[in-house]
């Protein structure tokens, strides 16, 4: 009898044994797996809505893009780099977006700039931010598209992913530089202008982004506004195409598309283009069109702009 009670009392204390162990392996599994959803969701970037491209463009180069934004359909053709995700979602114009889509679309956090102001009665309880991309200071700097870029990064808590784009850009820019100086070393000074039509355009002056591009890339930027006044907030002075003739002889002129065949065609047969010297073999170039009022993002779409561009006239005098 004690015998079997022995016995009894061993395979009794081995099945605990078992299912202590079992249990054990049980809650080993369930901590991992909290574990790992605890880190994904630390991990998960901040589900961002903006209307706004220059905050789209750089959240997409930092790596954590928005969900949604604005003109996705016709985005390429102006910020061209860096694309958005294709399952980006548009909200509709960016200045009048879809207020249901909106609705629908539960955010963490909407951010745009003072410009899309009027919007934000239809953000509702949906948390928000606001960034400026436009510079502050009468002469534009690096220094003014770093604070918004850091901002951007603090408030999808992901400053080192904003820090990283920082300082790989100003790397990028400063290489663009020696390679178009190396492609063109006859050229140093360039004023940049935008056609509204062939007596109408837009010259570009030193709060715009091309400021501290032309700075990184050890250029100087020619803007004429010791001759005509400074620009307006955006960036650019409104100009008529006498106005040009200010400009020296060493200076070449970029001309940023839309540049159609029928104003081209126009200009070829305009008397002051033709006496400006233009027409035949004055220092220009054409490049693709530009979001000019994004972030660092466009001022690298730009700097690769110029590299690809053909200076026609460039043995300057």
């Amino acid at each position: 009898m004690t015998i079997k009670c022995g016995l009894l009392l061993a395979v009794l204390c081995t099945l605990n044994a078992c299912e202590q162990s079992q249990l054990n392996q049980t809650n080993q599994t369930s901590n991992q797996t909290n574990s790992q959803i605890n880190s994904e969701t630390n991990n998960q970037a901040i589900k961002v809505i903006t209307p706004d491209w220059a905050i789209a463009s750089t959240l997409t180069a930092m790596g954590y893009p928005p969900v949604a934004t604005g003109d996705v359909k016709i985005y390429p053709t102006w910020v061209f780099e860096p694309k958005l995700p294709v399952q980006t979602i548009d909200l509709g114009a960016r200045y009048a977006p879809n207020p249901e889509r909106l609705a629908q679309l539960h955010p963490d956090i909407i951010i745009d700039s003072d410009f899309y102001a009027h919007l934000r009665p239809l953000y509702g309880d949906i948390p928000h931010e606001a960034i400026s991309f436009i510079p502050q200071s009468e002469v534009a700097s690096w220094q003014d598209y770093v604070k918004p870029t850091q901002k951007l990064g603090e408030i999808i808590q992901k400053p080192d992913a904003a820090e990283q784009f920082l300082a790989k850009s100003k790397q990028r820019l400063n290489e663009l530089g020696k390679n178009f100086h190396q492609k063109n070393p006859d050229i140093q000074k360039l004023a940049v202008v935008q056609f509204a039509d062939a007596n109408n355009l837009r010259m570009y002056v030193s709060n715009s982004l091309f400021q501290p591009v032309f700075d990184e890339m050890d250029l100087q930027f020619i803007t004429l506004e010791n001759e005509l006044g400074a620009g307006n907030q955006w960036g650019f002075l409104s100009i008529t195409l006498g106005d040009l003739t200010k400009l020296d002889n060493d200076v070449c002129l970029v001309v940023v598309e839309p540049f159609d065949p029928m104003l081209h065609q126009e200009l070829t047969h305009n008397l002051l283009w033709q006496r400006l010297g233009y027409a035949n073999n004055r220092c220009m170039a054409v490049v693709k069109p530009l979001w000019i009022y994004g972030g660092v993002a466009s001022m690298l779409t730009f700097a690769n702009w110029l590299n690809e561009a053909e200076f026609k006239g460039s043995k300057l005098s």
